[in-house]
This record gives C-alpha cells, sequence and structure tokens, in this order.
C-alpha cells in the first residue's frame, strides 16, 4: 500500500499491476502458470520475490507458481493418542554419517533410509511418537546448488511457505521439494509417528533485502522510538507478530502446513519474542482442524520493545 506502483514479472512478461482503493495491487492472468518463475517489481525498478510464494528457483532468485493439483502430495493423517515423546533431529545430519550408505545424504528422502539399526528404523525403534525437525523452511546461509559447502541448522529464515531447497533430491525442479517432503511426513506417518516441525517467527536472516521490507518497509518488523531495530532475538532484528497483517501471515502460514503436509506440532523459536494474541490465535485456528495439534515453544524473556503484558514468554503461560 505506501508503493505508487507495481508490475509482475512472469515467463519474461511485465504486466502492470492494479491499485485498489485500499491499498492492494491485483492482477488476473488467464490461464495455467505452474511452474512459472515471478518476481514483483516495485516502482518499476526493485525486484522483490513473493513472500506467499509455496516455490522458488534455486537461492530465491525468483518465486514459482504451483499448482497443487498437479503434485503427488498423499499424505495420510494420523492421530496420535500416547503420551508425547518427542525427539528433535536435523535434515542434513539425520544422513551424513559416513559408515551408512546413505543415497540421499542431506535431503528429506534420506530420513526415509534405513539400513540395519541405522536410520528410519533406529528412530522407529526408540519407540518416539513425535519427531520433531528443525527448520524446513528456507533459510539463507546455504547455498542451494552447493549444499555442502555450508553448515547451518537453518534458524536463518528468509522465506517462510517455500521449502528449503537444499533438502531436495532435484534442487532445479522447483516443485521436487514438495514431493519430497510429503513423501518424508507421510512416511513416518505410516510408521505411527507424527512429524513436528521447528518454526523461526522471531526474526529473518536479513532485513534489508527481504520481501517485508521491500513491499511495506518499517511494517513487518519492530523499532525503538529512534527507528533502529529492535534486537531481542540477538539476531539483528524481530518480526512485528502483533500487526494485523504480520498476524495474518503467520497464520496462515502454519494452517498451510497444517492443510497441505499434515503437520503435527510446532515448536516455536524464540516464542516469547511473539505475541500472545497471535500464539492464540494459531492455538484456535489449528485445533478447528485438527485439535491433536502440538504447540510449544522457548518461553524465555526477551529484551524487546513490545510491551511486557503482550509477549508470549514463559511469566505470561497464564493467558495462553
Amino acid at each position: 500500500p505506501t508503493q505508487y506502483s507495481m508490475q509482475l514479472k512472469i515467463d519474461h512478461m511485465v504486466y502492470d499491476m492494479v491499485r485498489k482503493e485500499n491499498g492492494v495491487y491485483t492482477l488476473t492472468l488467464e490461464g495455467n502458470y505452474h511452474g512459472a518463475p515471478y518476481l514483483f517489481l516495485i516502482n518499476g525498478v526493485l525486484g522483490t520475490t513473493d513472500p506467499y510464494a509455496k516455490a522458488s528457483l534455486p537461492n530465491r532468485s525468483a518465486s514459482v507458481v504451483v499448482d497443487f493439483q498437479q503434485l503427488k502430495l498423499e499424505i495420510s493423517p494420523i492421530e496420535v493418542s500416547k503420551v508425547p515423546i518427542i525427539m528433535e533431529a536435523n535434515v542434513r545430519d539425520f544422513s551424513m554419517d559416513p559408515e551408512v550408505p546413505f543415497k540421499n545424504r542431506g535431503k528429506f528422502l534420506g530420513m526415509l533410509e534405513s539400513y540395519e539399526e541405522y536410520g528410519m528404523a533406529h528412530i522407529i525403534d526408540l519407540g518416539i511418537t513425535h519427531l520433531q525437525i528443525m527448520p524446513v523452511n528456507d533459510f539463507q546461509t546455504v547455498d542451494e546448488l552447493n549444499p555442502f559447502e555450508n553448515y547451518n541448522w537453518g534458524y536463518d529464515p528468509m522465506q517462510y511457505m517455500a521449502l528449503e531447497g537444499s533438502y531436495s533430491s532435484d534442487v532445479n525442479k522447483p516443485m521436487q521439494v514438495l514431493e519430497d517432503f510429503a513423501k518424508m511426513v507421510n512416511g513416518y506417518h505410516e510408521a505411527g509417528i507424527g512429524i513436528n516441525i521447528d518454526v523461526v517467527f522471531n526474526h529473518v536472516y536479513e532485513v534489508e533485502p527481504h520481501p517485508f521490507n521491500l513491499l511495506v518497509p518499517y511494517y513487518y518488523f519492530r523499532y525503538d522510538e529512534d527507528y533502529n531495530l529492535s534486537n531481542g532475538s540477538f539476531c539483528g532484528n524481530e518480526i512485528a507478530s502483533e500487526m494485523k497483517m504480520t498476524r495474518k501471515y503467520i497464520v496462515e502460514t502454519i494452517m498451510y502446513f497444517v492443510n497441505t503436509f499434515k503437520i503435527d506440532g510446532f515448536r516455536f523459536d524464540l516464542m516469547g519474542l511473539m505475541d500472545i494474541l497471535t500464539m492464540n490465535l494459531i492455538k484456535k485456528t489449528v485445533a478447528s482442524v485438527n485439535p491433536n495439534i502440538m504447540l510449544y515453544g522457548e518461553g524465555w524473556k526477551m529484551p524487546t520493545v513490545l510491551p511486557d503484558n503482550q509477549q508470549a514468554h514463559m511469566y505470561n503461560n497464564k493467558w495462553m
């Protein structure tokens, strides 16, 4: 709403978007653009990816249109009635043991492989009810085209709805990571194990090039009275979850993973930096679909500009 013009660049064509009275830019194109890369052009110059994109080219070079009717994402839902026993794992680390002949090292599909007592067989043998996966959404510090050159657990998000390309069995096919992730979730569901994912809604890796900042500056992040970025995350910034459209985005991201991938739980990184109203709205919204979905997170009280009575930290748990 603060930009004076917006354009859509898709399939090497550029189209002017129309600004409605409420500040929303819109454009309708005829046809099926499944697989087409696209960017938004701000004021005719600055290009940005779509924060709502479900797929992207490697290293966020462009967003990609997804027609989910053309994908194979069959996932069996499960209902875990036992007292939860949660194990945490990292996708990359899971299949990197050099003494075990994993075929899909560091990938979602690698988490389905078993070699005698190693791999998935070992997880099943432990008797856990839920496998908590470190962040699976797109993060910055691993080159998706050369995934073993750098290492990171994934707590430096840049895209929230798009999955991390370095975990794909073919990063050059943007839809492949969606199908791989669905296969992984389904495999564990068939083994009676729920999949919880770690979500990092407290900060992004870098504010300046992020779509939130480019599309609506000073809205999606918290600032002090001198317009310095609030840094309760100690990562340079905080996402302003209390803002209406930020809250809407977070809830819709959670519901995307629930509805599309049948995710069984969410672990919120630095949940104390999120606001109470957002957390309660997430709880209410996911419960309307599946009351068994688990919600939990780090309850630390962090040095943020968000008023204390709004913070979703452990000392305010009675309000959640």
